[in-house]
């Protein structure tokens, strides 16, 4: 595993108007678009778009959405935040592991997704 999450020199994201957005690495306040809460001592926060998860990847710790939680603790190894739908009340947060994260790519293997392919991701960022 690595200090923090990165992306694939070959990945690409889309938002929903045909914009590409790059990673910023690593996040500085002065880098993350307005919303954004990011500070030494936590992960970084960041609006539900695709330029908040530009910003996001590089950090050791962060989270999509929910603007009035406390952005991430940093922990020994890197971390993300996903949260639920929410649709029984408040929307919990969950805690990913890099390594959790990481796994998840060989169940897309499985379903024939990897280097190459092209793959619409439909909903929210903060339900990743």
């Amino acid at each position: 595993m690595t200090a923090s999450f990165r992306w694939h020199p070959r990945a690409r994201l889309f938002d929903s108007a045909g914009q590409e957005h790059h990673p910023d690495s690593p996040p500085s306040p002065h880098q993350v678009e307005e919303g954004s809460r990011f500070s030494k001592a936590s992960g970084i926060l960041c609006p539900d778009s695709a330029p908040g998860l530009a910003a996001a990847i590089g950090s050791p710790a962060f989270r999509i959405g929910a603007p009035d939680q406390p952005p991430p603790d940093l922990h020994a190894r890197p971390v993300l935040e996903t949260l639920t739908s929410g649709s029984t009340g408040q929307p919990r947060r969950i805690r990913r592991t890099q390594a959790s994260w990481t796994a998840s790519f060989a169940v897309n293997a499985g379903f024939g997704i990897g280097p190459g392919a092209r793959v619409a991701t439909l909903g929210r960022l903060i339900h990743s």
